[in-house]
């Protein structure tokens, strides 16, 4: 167990060895568990309670306001339905998810530094200013966005530390938002990129890049900022109209002095991308220094798009600069380019549909049968999006299952096994059996 010096949070690490709880104990592991605890998963430990168990009790932690971590496999999250945002790096060091229960805040971090000291000290730090409520605590990478549009629903947040041996930091703190509307033919979400760079003493930065190629279901709207050379300020003034009623604006600025902000992105091809080239010579290359871009797209709901989610690849460039001789008139220098993919599964609105078996027995992992069923299960939904429903494997003696329905006393099922199901409220759905 590792505890802050102010006590306002803990760390414990789970593991098979510590974990006193039977397998179906799931509440008892849960209360076992600190409100204010970091939990750090164990794969012992994930691995002795199975997937589903595991699953639940990292669920009923993260929902009521624990981060819950992993510092191996992002499958943690991946395979785990409840954490309804993620935005990682396919080879972390650690990654953490946290839901915060007073605002709906969904945040996800990645830290790659190469050195589990370096990376947990990383990890207290974005724990601390994730549970912490106290704004005063919060660090230079904080957005707060959220409260510039109250059109704009829940905040989503992600996070990645990257430090580049020999050279320095690359930070990252991307925040994602929903536009709350009714159109259920289109989700629209607006992005506030926000990347810095820290270089290591004796190093500046050259170039810090924003990159994002979107998939077909996405057409970018809006984005900012564009061309500019010799000003000291980017402004970014995003708007999007939804079927003409809703209409959302959102604005704010960030310093470019020394930096040429260059602007690569294509609406014919569906991609955004801005760079800025900085005067590596000058303050604002020895320092920190943090870009903020950001950008409007509208999602087609449509049954190409089951989830109706925002889905895509947001890529980070960097290239540092070194001075190769020490002596003060020297001018030949050395650069060295880094980048990061963050793969961000982002939804709009959810509902919830709860499928319940209505009567099934069993349940066949594997083609292993005579396996107990819970009643129900759920999924979470994008408004507008889709859910393909089909037999889940579940089993019911001397019947054969049918499809779907709303109604549980149904004969004959409103949805057949295999078809996409279009979801714009919260919806229960009854598995229909008919006998042999």
């Amino acid at each position: 167990m590792i505890s802050s010096d102010d006590q306002k949070y803990t760390i414990p690490i789970l593991n098979s060895k510590q974990d006193p709880y039977p397998v179906s104990d799931i509440k008892g592991i849960v209360e076992g568990i600190p409100e204010n605890a970091a939990v750090i998963v164990d794969d012992l430990w994930y691995d002795s309670y199975g997937t589903q168990v595991a699953g639940e009790v990292l669920s009923e932690l993260y929902w009521r306001g624990n981060v819950v971590a992993s510092m191996t496999d992002i499958g943690t999250f991946l395979d785990n339905s409840s954490f309804e945002f993620a935005a990682y790096v396919e080879s972390a060091d650690l990654y953490a998810a946290y839901h915060d229960p007073v605002t709906g805040r969904n945040s996800f971090c990645n830290i790659v530094s190469g050195s589990e000291d370096l990376s947990m000290e990383k990890f207290r730090e974005w724990v601390r200013e994730s549970i912490s409520h106290d704004a005063e605590e919060q660090g230079v990478m904080s957005n707060d966005c959220s409260q510039t549009c109250a059109q704009w629903g829940e905040e989503n947040s992600s996070y990645l530390y990257r430090h580049y041996d020999g050279y320095g930091w690359m930070n990252v703190n991307t925040d994602y938002f929903a536009l709350n509307e009714d159109n259920h033919q289109y989700n629209y979400f607006y992005t506030h990129y926000c990347i810095q760079s820290v270089p290591d003493d004796g190093c500046s930065t050259a170039d810090l890049n924003v990159y994002t190629k979107l998939g077909e279901e996405c057409r970018i709207l809006d984005y900012a900022p564009t061309t500019s050379s010799g000003t000291s300020t980017a402004g970014v003034d995003l708007g999007v109209s939804s079927d003409g009623v809703i209409s959302a604006n959102i604005s704010w600025s960030y310093s470019v002095s020394d930096v040429e902000v260059i602007d690569r992105s294509n609406f014919g091809t569906n991609e955004f991308r801005i760079n800025h080239d900085l005067n590596e010579d000058s303050n604002v290359g020895s320092n920190t220094f943090m870009a903020e871009p950001g950008k409007i797209v509208r999602i087609d709901c449509s049954a190409g798009n089951l989830s109706g989610s925002y889905i895509g690849t947001d890529h980070y460039e960097i290239n540092f600069c070194k001075k190769v001789h020490k002596w003060p008139f020297s001018t030949k220098k050395e650069y060295a380019g880094f980048s990061e993919d963050l793969k961000v599964y982002c939804y709009s609105d959810r509902h919830d549909v709860s499928i319940y078996l209505n009567g099934a027995e069993a349940y066949a992992p594997g083609g292993i049968p005579d396996v107990p069923a819970d009643e129900s299960f759920s999924k979470r939904v994008s408004d507008g999006g889709y859910v393909e429903v089909e037999d889940y494997g579940y089993l019911k003696n001397g019947y054969i299952m049918a499809g779907f329905s709303t109604n549980m006393s149904a004969v004959t099922p409103e949805f057949i096994r295999g078809s996409a199901v279009k979801i714009d409220s919260d919806m229960d759905l009854y598995m229909i059996w008919v006998r042999e």
